[in-house]
């Protein structure tokens, strides 16, 4: 328990809050049942769509971030690889396998691609210059 605390930085939290947002305000704004013109319907939305993406971004970054981080390899195409996968598997249990069409496939692996960049960046950015980094980018 000890070495999880010294991998989730104050860097990997802020990242892991900041990656739900962006795709949470594509949703909202894509969404038929809030409409920018109401502006509590909307804020309302992203509320539930932020925090709906926070547990999916809990459960599959966290794990993600544990598995990678030892070995040195949180680069922007791992965040953009897992959090694609994370989005494509995530449209699968939402959806269904029977009701799927590739547009709706295509849209969460988007947008968990997006979530794992957002991640990257926001944790890139609040690293520690003197500390040691996990890694480095190329």
């Amino acid at each position: 328990m000890v070495e999880v605390r010294k991998m989730l930085t104050r860097a990997a939290v802020i990242g892991l809050a900041a990656a739900p947002l962006p795709p949470a305000l594509i949703l909202t704004s894509i969404s038929p049942i809030s409409t920018p013109l109401h502006s509590h319907t909307f804020f309302g939305w992203l509320v539930v769509f932020y925090l709906s993406l926070l547990m999916l971004n809990l459960v599959v970054g966290i794990p993600a971030f544990l598995i990678l981080a030892p070995r040195k390899l949180i680069r922007w195409w791992s965040a953009f690889s897992i959090g694609a996968i994370g989005g494509f598997v995530s449209a699968i249990v939402l959806m269904g396998p029977a009701n799927l069409a590739c547009i709706y496939l295509l849209l969460y692996a988007a947008l968990g691609a997006l979530s794992g960049l957002t991640f990257w960046s926001a944790w890139k950015a609040n690293e520690s210059p003197g500390k040691h980094r996990l890694a480095d980018a190329p």
